[in-house]
């Protein structure tokens, strides 16, 4: 295994793996029902990644807002995620709106827009905002859509 065989990815993942956050990449799979309708089925897979701001080249993507994420998710092992996809991370579940990949394979740029949905957690079924790990959350709660 070596930087100039392709393996970026790898190492990447292996030095980096630790800092990056446990998350759930929720894969959609769209049935047809012949009608002009359907519905979606989810598979979800394990991933490592973390928030950041959002880049200018997204900013100025097509339907962008300024409660929109950037997510980086680590590529090594993983299929490319889709539009149709979410993932949730740190008990915040994002749809994602642009895919991008870095120049050498190594993550996934993505473009989230909050959900709408929270993973309950704690004893009351909330976020403990108290919690740094959290808190950044308390924005899409007090913010109008």
């Amino acid at each position: 295994m070596g930087l100039l065989t392709g393996d970026v990815s790898s190492v990447f993942s292996s030095i980096m793996g630790a800092f990056f956050l446990d998350g759930t990449l929720h894969r959609a799979t769209l049935t047809d029902d012949g009608m002009g309708g359907g519905s979606a089925s989810w598979s979800d897979t394990p991933v490592k990644a973390q928030l950041d701001s959002t880049t200018q080249q997204q900013q100025a993507g097509e339907g962008y807002t300024d409660r929109d994420q950037r997510i980086l998710v680590l590529a090594h092992g993983l299929t490319r995620p889709d539009p149709d996809d979410e993932i949730t991370l740190n008990g915040v579940r994002w749809s994602i709106a642009s895919v991008g990949r870095d120049p050498a394979g190594a993550y996934y740029d993505l473009r989230g827009r909050f959900s709408g949905h929270v993973e309950a957690s704690g004893e009351a079924g909330m976020l403990d905002f108290s919690d740094p790990a959290n808190s950044a959350h308390l924005i899409y709660f007090m913010e109008p859509a």
